[in-house]
C-alpha cells in the first residue's frame, strides 16, 4: 500500500502508474482511491483488469455530508 497525494490530473496520474507497472512487474488485484474521475481513467488505461475499490473514509464522508445537507435543508 502507498500513498500517492492528491494526484489531480490524469496525465501525470497515468505517468505514474506506467512507471510502478514496470517496477511492479505485474497488474495489481485491486487498487483503493478515492472518488477523484481522474484517477478512474487512469487506472483503466495502464489496467484494464484491475478492480478500483472505493476509499471508505470519503464513501462516509460523502454520504455524512449529504445527510447534512439534507437536514439543513
Amino acid at each position: 500500500m502507498c500513498y500517492l497525494g492528491r494526484g489531480e490530473d490524469q496525465q501525470e496520474i497515468e505517468k505514474f502508474l506506467v512507471l510502478f507497472k514496470k517496477k511492479l512487474g505485474a497488474q495489481p488485484k485491486s487498487i483503493v482511491v478515492d472518488y477523484k474521475p481522474a484517477w478512474d481513467v487512469a487506472i483503466r488505461r495502464v489496467f484494464p483488469n484491475t478492480m478500483i475499490i472505493r476509499d471508505g473514509l470519503h464513501t462516509v464522508q460523502l454520504i455524512s455530508r449529504a445527510i447534512l445537507k439534507t437536514y439543513k435543508n
